[in-house]
């Protein structure tokens, strides 16, 4: 049986250990971003882009948004809408897709056998951005010309498998998709050719829609770059992704700091809990010894005991020498360790009282009074001795 205190001091070591788990769990998962996949099945994509598709996702949408970052995506598709006011970078089947993919990526669906798939009608919700009409320009098979040179200038790998792939009806398949980027990446063979700008020096490019796709009367649309890439514009290109994921490392380093730090102090309070709780046991344990043998030691004596040899043993009340008897086997016993009450007597006789019979104080009766051996007789009452 637990002692008091002890169950509850328990059910607070299972709460901080719950605690515990959920910290680590959270930490991990605010460490990993919205950009990792949480398991192994789109290792296929990360081995031929260098990267997962939450990441080509979110570079290809911050080409027109540069504040755009990749929330936790629900699974009431679609999971993102293009609802950027400039649509040109998400408006299209490419970067749907790519949304698809980094919902299997971040809710581990991508290891299992089937994946999670869009049912019709979800790319049209996808353009459509939360309102009721259609994003524009709706490119849908390939990105505009302006987005393709900037995919071409920050040097964003677009597997070609994406480009023209598309349901009539707005749905989606995982595995098909998977089989059929596969596929194409292997025939196009190792290396840029798999990729949409492995021919971005072209001055044209089979992939791209024409500029008159572009709406004439929009306004703050970016000035048309060259489809050239220029050295510096690489140069500088690098330089972003050098010092963001130097950010991105310093942050992980802060953040795993502070979660270090909490970590320890409360396995501290935790370790002090445990201490405690074995405290108070051993002060039970030994309250509950003591008890059992019977007290806290000899100095613990019952007054109510009654010594059977002293109850079945005669009194008797002639003379002084029943009471010298009396005081000197009681003076005995309490040198001896026993206190006993003294047994009781009657005038009637009685000299056997039975051991279970309840004791009674009663009288003695009057002490004879003999002369002492030098004639002199005893004080008087309140006279004093010299």
């Amino acid at each position: 049986m637990l002692k008091p205190g002890t169950l509850s001091l328990r059910l607070g070591c299972i709460h901080i250990l719950a605690f515990l788990v959920y910290f680590c769990l959270t930490l991990s998962t605010a460490l990993a971003g919205n950009t990792t996949c949480v398991d192994s099945g789109l290792d296929w994509y990360y081995n031929l882009v260098g990267e997962s598709p939450c990441v080509t996702y979110e570079r290809i949408r911050q080409i027109c948004n540069p504040n755009y970052e990749v929330p936790t995506f629900s699974l009431v598709a679609p999971p993102d809408v293009c609802n950027d006011q400039v649509h040109d970078c998400c408006c299209n089947e490419i970067a749907f897709m790519l949304s698809m993919f980094c919902l299997n990526c971040q809710q581990g669906f991508s290891k299992s056998s089937s994946g999670y798939d869009a049912p019709k009608g979800t790319y049209q919700s996808y353009l459509k951005g939360g309102g009721d009409s259609f994003c524009s320009p709706n490119s849908n098979d390939s990105f505009p010309t302006k987005v393709q040179t900037a995919v071409c200038n920050k040097q964003i790998r677009v597997l070609n498998g994406l480009y023209g792939t598309r349901w009539s009806e707005g749905d989606w398949y995982y595995v098909y998709t998977l089989e059929y980027i596969s596929e194409k990446a292997a025939t196009d063979g190792p290396g840029k050719e798999m990729f949409s700008n492995g021919n971005c020096n072209d001055t044209t490019s089979n992939n791209t829609t024409s500029e008159s796709s572009l709406p004439a009367s929009s306004t703050g649309t970016p000035s048309d770059t060259s489809n050239t890439t220029t050295s510096t514009s690489l140069s500088s290109s690098n330089g972003d992704d050098i010092s963001k994921s130097a950010s991105l490392a310093r942050g992980a380093i802060a953040g795993i700091s502070i979660g270090a730090v909490i970590l320890v102090g409360l396995i501290g309070v935790l370790w002090w809990l445990v201490r405690k709780e074995r405290r108070q046991r051993k002060v039970y344990q030994y309250h509950d010894s003591t008890a059992q043998s019977g007290g806290y030691g000899h100095w613990l004596i019952n007054p109510f005991v009654v010594d059977r040899d002293m109850a079945e043993r005669p009194h008797a009340i002639e003379g002084s020498s029943a009471v010298t008897q009396s005081s000197s086997t009681d003076a005995k016993r309490l040198r001896a360790g026993v206190v006993t009450p003294p047994t009781p007597t009657s005038r009637g006789g009685r000299k056997n009282i039975p051991a279970a019979e309840t004791l009674r104080h009663t009288d003695g009766g009057p002490v004879p009074v003999s002369p002492s051996p030098s004639g002199r007789l005893p004080p008087a009452y309140g006279e004093q001795v010299s």
